[in-house]
């Protein structure tokens, strides 16, 4: 939060923060509840050429992993969720950590397209010129990884892990046992990989994706009418596309804390909003995110056992 407010006053981020219509938290809330929802059915299609998981489970799951996520120091909410799946309908831990890994890449698929779209379509104040090229720029190498997961994915489905050279430094210097495990998780893996049993499902997977973009692009419409700002959809959606960005490459690859909240403050400074609305509306993004999680995170904890 340094980051994002050091230039700024708490007394008037607070003062800012006492001005927020209250009511606006009732859709603001109902947005992130649909979103686990959205998530739950994205992960149900992946899963259909391995099982037809119920959404209540699923939803469950996906509540209890980013909850594990916030208590803990340690990210191992994909392994929580995974573990209660396999606890209740006996997939392969290996099976549900293949469906995870589609989840992210068509994650990815769908912010690459969202972005593009709001990037190019939205109507920039001027001055922003340059902030569209950086982020176009951002795109184009994303899209780069992106062809390169889907290589991954296309060619991990194909390829069976019995290569001879493998297989011979692992009978060598492993556990007779270990070597047969290995290759059963890989084939394991693998069957996580084969994502939705049809078209249709492959079609539900990738709006699912796209709709939570979306989701997020409207969450900060809701949170923003409360303070009074006005700007379209696509211009949300831009924000979260820069915002998403900086988060990833400040928190994931630098290390610094807030860039999520700077950024958010910065671009919607741009729009013309005040940078302690921009900062106060990135504050309570982490709220109506978090509230939820920890409220029906504890509460399906306990159910849970």
């Amino acid at each position: 939060m340094y980051v994002a407010s050091r230039y700024l006053s708490w007394e008037t981020i607070v003062e800012t923060l006492r001005q927020f219509d209250l009511r606006w938290l009732i859709p603001s809330f109902a947005l992130v509840a649909l979103s686990y929802g959205v998530r739950a059915l994205r992960w149900q299609a992946i899963l259909k050429p391995v099982g037809t998981i119920p959404l209540r489970l699923l939803c469950e799951a996906i509540v209890l992993g980013f909850f594990t996520n916030i208590i803990l120091p340690i990210n191992v909410g994909e392994a929580v969720r995974a573990y209660l799946v396999k606890r209740d309908y006996g997939l392969s831990m290996f099976t549900l950590f293949g469906s995870s890994a589609v989840e992210h890449v068509f994650g990815l698929v769908a912010f690459w397209l969202v972005g593009l779209v709001a990037v190019l379509a939205v109507p920039l104040p001027p001055g922003m010129t340059q902030v569209r090229q950086q982020v176009l720029l951002s795109l184009g190498i994303g899209s780069v990884v992106l062809v390169a997961l889907l290589w991954l994915v296309v060619w991990a489905r194909r390829t069976d892990i019995r290569l001879g050279q493998v297989g011979s430094f692992l009978a060598k210097h492993l556990p007779a046992q270990w070597p047969a495990l290995m290759s059963d998780g890989w084939q394991r893996f693998r069957q996580g990989l084969h994502f939705g049993g049809t078209r249709r499902d492959l079609l539900v997977i990738l709006l699912c994706s796209i709709s939570l973009r979306v989701l997020s692009g409207l969450i900060l419409w809701s949170l923003a009418r409360g303070f009074g700002i006005s700007l379209s959809l696509l211009a949300y959606l831009f924000v979260d596309v820069i915002a998403t960005v900086a988060h990833v490459a400040g928190s994931h690859f630098l290390g610094i804390v807030g860039t999520f909240e700077a950024s958010v403050a910065y671009v919607l400074n741009l729009f013309g909003a005040s940078k302690e609305a921009g900062l106060s509306i990135a504050i309570l993004i982490r709220v109506v995110f978090g509230t939820p999680l920890v409220v029906l995170g504890g509460i399906f904890f306990f159910k849970q056992g």
